[in-house]
């Protein structure tokens, strides 16, 4: 692990703490821009650790397992059902968001790309909450 790899994934660790506590004080702006970021180390992260291992079957599971227009696709279907849930007064937006995020921070201790997709999902129910509060 070279040193940018091992203060790559310090910084992860140390965003993910502060995406925690963002969450608990409320502070969805700041949250949202945070959890970009994490992604994006994150990714930076895991790319660089496993292709050193075998980058031609890494780069193949990549392509396949993180299709970015499904990825999109889903969490603008998640939206969608998160507002409805809103709606029926069942669960807000935020709430979904939140429990996302958590589902997304243990399945990436699994798989670090359906941890990844959870992750985007999340933040874009943190954008789609933040747009609603501030649309009023």
């Amino acid at each position: 692990m070279t040193d940018k790899t091992a203060l790559r994934g310090r910084a992860v660790a140390l965003m993910a703490e502060a995406l925690d506590l963002l969450d608990r004080a409320g502070e969805d702006a700041a949250a949202i821009y945070l959890q970009q970021a994490h992604d994006i180390a994150a990714r930076l992260t895991a790319l660089r650790a496993d292709d050193a291992a075998d980058p031609d079957r890494r780069a193949q599971e990549r392509a396949t397992s993180l299709d970015p227009a499904l990825v999109k696709a889903i969490g603008g279907a998640l939206a969608v059902v998160s507002a409805l849930l809103e709606k029926s007064g069942i669960a807000t937006t935020d709430d979904f968001a939140q429990a996302l995020g958590i589902y997304a921070t243990v399945s990436k201790n699994e798989n670090e790309d359906e941890g990844l997709a959870l992750a985007y999902w999340a933040a874009t129910l943190r954008d789609v909450a933040e747009y609603r509060r501030d649309k009023g």
